[in-house]
């Protein structure tokens, strides 16, 4: 445990007040315009979909940590099936921890239910059986929000040869946002479905996919990922099975 500081209370600081001043998110767009901050990262011909996190006790609101995210799984569940059908490669990442959660550090000091929540193996660490992950697929066990930080993703997407990293997943300002930011950086051009992320509020929601589009990544419609899948070049198309 850090050295523990008197200090005012969250509510107490300046940011969690009201303010009439601060822009709607499309008047701030148009400022972040005219300073030539908003350009686009456009995608490449070599992507992988990454889903973030996409775990029972984040989808589930029987767990204190989780919320309704229907519609963001069955979203993500019609960008799996295209990316299986093109044989795009498919990495998805889970958080877990030890049982006596130390495997945390800091992080679980910050939020002391995860490691409570998410002991690897307790069950809520699973992925969401509704896309739920085969045996070509990536599985990426992380400890912190990023999925880059402390594991082998990036060797796996350079041995692919990959350029482009299309994100989906949850929470939108959390590891959603971490893993885009350091998906830039490793220089992937980033794409974001927005149906395709969810947040436990709507407005670190909307502030995230703001700050993601403007600085980090393209945020598209989940169509247009979709129309950009079917045209990849040479692409393999598997076959659709047959319905019975």
């Amino acid at each position: 445990m850090g050295t523990v500081y008197p200090g005012l209370m969250l509510e107490d600081l300046e940011f969690t007040k009201r303010d009439d001043k601060i822009l709607y998110i499309a008047d701030a767009m148009e400022k972040y315009k005219k300073a030539g901050i908003s350009g686009k990262a456009n995608f490449g011909e070599r992507p992988v979909v990454l889903i973030v996190d996409v775990q029972k006790g984040f989808t589930s609101t029987e767990n204190p940590l989780g919320g309704n995210m229907d519609s963001m799984v069955e979203n993500i569940k019609k960008l799996i099936g295209e990316a299986r059908r093109y044989k795009v490669p498919i990495f998805y990442t889970r958080v877990a921890y030890r049982e006596d959660g130390k495997d945390c550090g800091v992080f679980g000091e910050k939020v002391p239910t995860l490691p409570k929540w998410f002991r690897d193996g307790g069950g809520w660490d699973g992925i969401d059986g509704r896309i739920a992950p085969r045996q070509e697929d990536f599985i990426i066990t992380k400890k912190m929000p990023s999925a880059f930080f402390g594991t082998d993703l990036f060797h796996l997407l350079t041995y692919l040869k990959a350029d482009t990293v299309i994100i989906n997943g949850c929470t939108t300002s959390g590891c959603v946002r971490a893993t885009v930011v350091d998906s830039m950086s490793h220089g992937f051009r980033t794409i974001i479905p927005e149906e395709c992320v969810q947040d436990r509020s709507p407005g670190p929601h909307k502030a995230s996919l703001f700050d993601m589009a403007t600085k980090y990544a393209d945020v598209v419609k989940l169509a247009t990922v979709l129309d950009y899948l079917r045209r990849l070049p040479k692409r393999e198309v598997l076959q659709t099975p047959t319905a019975r």
